[in-house]
């Protein structure tokens, strides 16, 4: 989706993650010994906190810290703008009367930094593999049915010029041949090996702009490469779930939160 987001929200979101970064710098924490994720502040509120199923209460908590300024540009972006954006992927064409009943729920939000010359290829994956991996952190079942874990919408927004060079991601489409593998638990040594024989020639590189995003499945392989320029690269990744919840009008909805970083991986 080219040209999903302003210059002004690009340049917010990149100020928001530049102070996330010399938080973590300023602790003496390598961002590479994190898997190159930041966490926005009050992304995993506890459990019966407000904040953890009120729109309202969340952007308060989230925006306080380091985008106070902007929180006005921030709740424009993650509660109007990326849910219509939603809506259009799953086919709802008439945006502005579905909107202010149906709401898709915004499931996690993290900015992924690969740092320049320093980070290295993330493996083959998908992100409901990484569902399945909170949900075990939370007490699942480890045989969860494929079924059982929700589709959801995962949205993959530059916040600089992506090309060969800096990380780009690369995705397999569906039409290609899949890994026979199940899509929702983790990739091992046979999955990657598999992809890395069978992938090339279908796969595509997402060589995109800074403000654009790409939108895909939760159930769709990807993997992402190194980042070998001389600039960091950033992108902020957002999920979304893919079901509409109807409520009524002026209600705000409902958000759910995935396990802490520590538990799960990213769409990198």
């Amino acid at each position: 989706m080219q040209h999903l987001l302003t210059a002004q929200e690009v340049d917010c979101l990149r100020h928001e993650c530049y102070r996330l970064h010399a938080d973590l710098a300023n602790q003496g924490i390598d961002l590479c010994n994190q898997d190159c994720m930041l966490e926005p502040d009050g992304n995993l509120p506890p459990e019966g906190a407000p904040a953890r199923t009120d729109a309202e209460s969340y952007l308060q908590v989230r925006c306080k810290a380091h985008c106070a300024r902007s929180r006005e540009i921030m709740e424009g972006l993650l509660m109007h703008k990326l849910p219509s954006a939603v809506l259009r992927v799953l086919g709802y064409d008439d945006l502005d009367s579905i909107a202010a009943s149906c709401c898709p729920l915004l499931f996690n939000e993290h900015y992924v930094v690969k740092p320049s010359r320093r980070a290295g290829r993330f493996a083959w994956h998908t992100d409901a593999a990484h569902q399945h991996e909170a949900a075990l952190c939370l007490g699942g079942p480890s045989n969860v049915d494929s079924d059982a874990l929700l589709e959801y919408v995962s949205f993959w927004c530059p916040l600089d010029d992506i090309d060969s060079t800096n990380g780009a991601l690369v995705l397999l489409p569906r039409s290609a041949p899949q890994p026979p593998f199940p899509w929702q638990t983790a990739a091992n040594d046979q999955c990657e090996a598999w992809l890395r024989r069978h992938a090339d020639g279908h796969a595509h590189a997402a060589l995109v702009h800074a403000g654009d995003a790409v939108i895909f499945s939760s159930r769709l392989w990807h993997c992402s490469e190194p980042n070998t320029s001389a600039a960091d690269r950033r992108v902020i990744g957002l999920f979304r779930e893919s079901r509409c919840f109807l409520q009524s009008s002026g209600s705000t909805f409902k958000l759910f939160f995935a396990a802490g970083a520590s538990s799960t991986a990213s769409t990198r």
